[in-house]
C-alpha cells in the first residue's frame, strides 16, 4: 500500500534532483541489457518524461541492443550533440549488425566509456573485433572494457 506523502513528495521533488537521479541511473544501468533505465523513467508519468526528454545528459549513456536498432537513434538524437558519452554494445550474435557501430563511430571524439558485452567469444569469431580497432578514433576514451558471458 502507497503512502500519500511519499506519492507526493516524489511529484513535488525538484527537477534537479530527478535529473541527477536520471543520470546515474543510466549510467549505472548501460550494461544490462534489458530495458534501459533512461527509457523506464519516460514511462512513469507525465512530467518525469518531461524532464528527461529535454535533458540531454541524461541520454548519454547509450545501450546498443542489436535487438532494437531504433534505441540506438534514440538515444543519440536526445544526447544532443555535446558531452562526452559512454556506450555499451551488447553483441548478441547474429543479430549484430554493423550499422550499430558505425552510427556510434560517427560520434567518436565524443565516447569517454566503451563497455562491450559478448557472448562466447562472438566478438572474435564474427570479426567485430576489426570493427572495434577503429575506436583509436576516439581521443576522449579513458575506459574500455570487454567482457564475455560464457568464455570459451
Amino acid at each position: 500500500m502507497s503512502h500519500p506523502e511519499a506519492d507526493h513528495t516524489w511529484s513535488t521533488a525538484p527537477d534537479q534532483i530527478l535529473i541527477r537521479i536520471f543520470e546515474h541511473g543510466s549510467i549505472a544501468t548501460i550494461q544490462d541489457s534489458d530495458h534501459p533505465f533512461t527509457i523506464l523513467v519516460t514511462r512513469v508519468c507525465k512530467r518525469w518524461k518531461s524532464i528527461a526528454l529535454s535533458t540531454p545528459s541524461v541520454w548519454r549513456a547509450i545501450p546498443v541492443l542489436p535487438q532494437r536498432p531504433d534505441m540506438t537513434k534514440l538515444f543519440l538524437s536526445c544526447a544532443g550533440t555535446s558531452g562526452s558519452l559512454s556506450v555499451c554494445l551488447h553483441l548478441n550474435g547474429k543479430r549484430w549488425a554493423a550499422g550499430h557501430l558505425e552510427r556510434i563511430l560517427e560520434h567518436a571524439p565524443r565516447v569517454k566509456r566503451l563497455y562491450v558485452r559478448t557472448r562466447r567469444g562472438f566478438v572474435f569469431r564474427v570479426g567485430c573485433f576489426q570493427r572495434l580497432s577503429q575506436w583509436n578514433r576516439c581521443p576522449a576514451l579513458d575506459h574500455l572494457e570487454l567482457a564475455c558471458k560464457y568464455p570459451d
